[in-house]
């Protein structure tokens, strides 16, 4: 009975404690889950709004039965010392007992802490200050001119006392001729006209000038010959005035259509051109001892051209440094356009080739009246420019797309797929994200909407150097190439001088005039500022890639920023009607790891069905598209020691710039992009 008695205590001792810890572990676990929920909810608002990250910790932890200040509970919130977008709640307090009372211990304390993290948006498309510089194309069309007149710099031998005073016409008091007797028929040969034509130039004639005259009043004569240094043209011949040059009009020979009766190349113009003076006397009417005097010899040579087609520059609106291309221009589509053009979102109808049944029209289910979001990082005395934000129609380039940035109407839906032209409008709207860029909540407009409302007109570039838009032959067209917006930077009112912090730049077309119109804007963005200045799409963004058909096939583009941080992850790229071309074309991505671009292995698969596993390459054209209005999803997992090896091939100074290629000889497609890291991307830090 004794060791009864005593066993009967340390059983329910043992008890007690079993049950007290069960009791103690299972709060603890409750008082887990509302730190971690106080974390998720507040870790959305920094770096930039810190109060409100905690307010909602705060707020979270109660609704779990936490409340800070109560039955001895103290809930912490705090930023991680190492990241600034991690908040960290500290939750402490005690765990009452029940069977442990008998040993005088009516509480057991208990302390957790919850982390959680906010991925941003995948940057995408621009590493630089700028983005959406495309290849930007202008034409000179076909035309006819004449160089100025172009007097010779070397006498080539001859007979003509002092000939080198016929290279420039003298001015009174002091005249000097170059002179020769007709009696004795002196030669003497000039060139190095220093002629410079227009590449693909075509000769349609060639005048020659003289200051010329003669000592005898009566009919002495001059001839003239062309030739190349190898051969010469029939001569023409003038009766030269008896009056000193300068007080005469100079003697024309040949003609803005005459090439005297041989063709010229660009060369034998440009290099060995050669005119040959002669005096002579025809016989009678010019006395043996007369003299010709040259005071001025100069050639003036008509060309055409035809029409031509090259690439111009933009420049940097602050330094006017040239800005490289970045292959695509930023893009954005009307509401009254359809999807199968390319961009996915701004469109509100499908079009045709509608997966999985074919079928046309209909509402797109994707589109966002929102449109497109850039972010915009400024370190200080930030400003944000547009280049060609206003819509301004271009024509045709040669491989199918459009010259200059490229605005043009596309198919839209009001009249069965055709191309209805009308006023386009468009709208720019800078916010400043209160250190916020996962929350549009708190938000905040700076200066002015910068929108161009085109009233009634319909507006073309009719300047000749963009090619012939769309509505050349509409009533209320209106020429919009001196438009100020046009082909040039635009700095809104109110968006210079902006503080250090992200923006957020919102593009869209939801605008009622745009609603019947299909209609593609393309535009770029340029920040500048102190310390860090860059922008980049947020998460998805469309491109319109209007590619040069000389780059030998392949062209490259910086595509998506995956950092080190991300090692194990799956990014999960979809792409929206990629590489429509009228040639065999392909897709492929670089990946930045290990210090060197290099193809990346990755599964994908079409909303039509069709997929590939464990390969570097979709073929997307073998010129008919693959994918029209069709979404292509790929898979790439990334390595659980990405980036150990280093991610900055470029020497970019920001590590995980991967580039998508394009091989196909020449591009004019619109392509939406979007890239993710699969998984919530507000996460729990797990330790």
């Amino acid at each position: 009975m004794p060791i009864f008695a005593v066993m009967i205590v340390v059983l329910l001792g043992g008890a007690a404690v079993l049950t007290d810890v069960s009791w103690w572990w299972v709060n603890e676990q409750g008082m887990q889950r509302a730190a971690d929920a106080g974390a998720l909810a507040g870790a959305i608002y920094l770096p930039g709004d810190r109060a409100t990250a905690y307010a909602k910790a705060y707020e979270e932890a109660a609704k779990n039965g936490y409340v800070d200040g109560e039955d001895g509970v103290v809930v912490t919130p705090s930023v991680d010392p190492g990241d600034p977008r991690q908040l960290n709640v500290d939750i402490a307090g005690p765990v009452s007992t029940s069977f442990a009372k008998v040993f005088s211990i009516d509480s057991i304390d208990a302390a957790v802490v919850g982390s959680a993290t906010y991925v941003l948006p995948v940057p995408m498309g621009s590493p630089q200050r700028y983005y959406g510089v495309g290849f930007f194309q202008s034409k000179t069309p076909a035309g006819s001119a004449s160089t100025q007149p172009a007097a010779p710099s070397d006498a080539l031998g001859g007979t003509w006392t002092h000939p080198e005073r016929a290279f420039v016409a003298d001015e009174s008091p002091t005249v000097l001729y170059a002179t020769a007797r007709p009696a004795d028929s002196s030669r003497e040969d000039y060139g190095d006209f220093g002629i410079d034509l227009p590449a693909g130039a075509t000769v349609a004639g060639i005048e020659v000038r003289l200051e010329a005259w003669g000592s005898d009043p009566t009919g002495c004569r001059v001839r003239v010959y062309l030739g190349d240094g190898s051969s010469w043209t029939s001569r023409k011949s003038v009766e030269v005035g008896t009056s000193p040059p300068e007080t005469t009009t100079p003697a024309t020979l040949g003609g803005a259509s005459d090439t005297w009766g041989r063709s010229w190349s660009e060369a034998q113009v440009e290099g060995p051109l050669r005119v040959r003076i002669e005096s002579y006397d025809p016989g009678s009417a010019c006395s043996g001892s007369s003299t010709i005097s040259l005071d001025a010899l100069d050639v003036v040579v008509h060309y055409t051209t035809p029409e031509a087609l090259h690439e111009d520059t933009v420049f940097d609106p602050v330094t006017g440094a040239p800005l490289a291309s970045q292959g695509f221009w930023g893009a954005i589509f009307t509401p009254g356009g359809i999807r199968e053009n390319g961009d996915r979102y701004g469109p509100k109808w499908i079009g045709g080739n509608n997966p999985p049944d074919g079928a046309n029209g209909g509402p797109n289910p994707d589109y966002d009246p929102e449109g497109y979001q850039y972010l915009i990082e400024v370190g200080g005395d930030g400003q944000v420019q547009l280049f060609d934000p206003i819509f301004c129609a271009t024509g045709r380039n040669a491989t199918g797309g459009w010259l200059g940035t490229g605005d043009h109407w596309t198919n839209d839906h009001d009249d069965g797929g055709g191309e209805n032209r009308g006023p386009i409008s468009v709208r720019f709207t800078l916010y400043n994200t209160n250190g916020t860029p996962y929350t549009t909540s708190d938000d905040y407009q700076v200066g002015s909407t910068w929108s161009h409302d085109p009233g009634g007109s319909t507006l073309g570039d009719f300047s000749g150097a963009y090619g012939t838009p769309q509505n050349a032959s509409d009533a209320n067209r209106a020429d919009c190439s001196t438009d100020p917006a046009h082909n040039a930077w635009v700095l809104p009112s109110g968006w210079s001088s902006l503080p250090a912090g992200t923006y957020r730049l919102n593009v869209n077309t939801n605008v009622g005039l745009n609603d019947n119109l299909g209609a593609e804007n393309l535009f770029s963005i340029w920040v500048g500022g102190s310390g860090t200045a860059r922008v980049y799409g947020a998460g998805r963004m469309a491109a319109y890639t209007n590619l040069d058909d000389s780059g030998g096939g392949r062209q490259e583009f910086y595509f998506a920023q995956i950092e080190s941080v991300h090692a194990g992850k799956t990014m999960q790229i979809a792409l929206f009607d990629p590489g429509e071309a009228s040639s065999p074309s392909y897709l492929r991505f670089l990946s930045p790891e290990g210090g060197t671009y290099h193809y990346a292995t990755f599964d994908w698969y079409s909303n039509d069905g069709r997929s590939g596993s464990n390969t570097n390459v979709i073929q997307t054209s073998d010129g008919s598209s693959f994918f029209n209005n069709r979404i292509v999803t790929i898979d790439v997992v990334l390595p659980d020691d990405y980036g150990t090896g280093g991610l900055d091939p470029d020497g970019l100074g920001e590590d995980g710039w991967w580039k998508v290629e394009y091989d196909v000889r020449a591009g004019n497609d619109t392509t939406t992009w979007e890239v993710q890291l699969v998984g919530n991307p507000v996460h729990l830090v797990l330790e």
